[in-house]
């Protein structure tokens, strides 16, 4: 797995991203606490998904 790119003039790309929920932007709400983001791209009429980890060391993450 690709988590980040580094180059000889010591700068490090990440991915981009931007997460909407009820066309909410909620991006800021879980950036600090990212720790994976996998999308599944699947053929045709199969539904794809999006596996998202976060880190709740502290236990402050709300359940669904």
């Amino acid at each position: 797995m690709l988590d980040a790119l580094t180059f000889d003039a010591g700068s490090t790309l990440t991915p981009d991203y931007m997460l909407m929920l009820d066309s909410r932007d909620i991006t800021g709400n879980i950036s600090d606490r990212l720790m994976s983001m996998i999308l599944t791209d699947n053929r045709g009429f199969e539904a794809d998904q999006l596996d998202i980890e976060l880190n709740d060391a502290d236990g402050q993450v709300g359940l669904p």
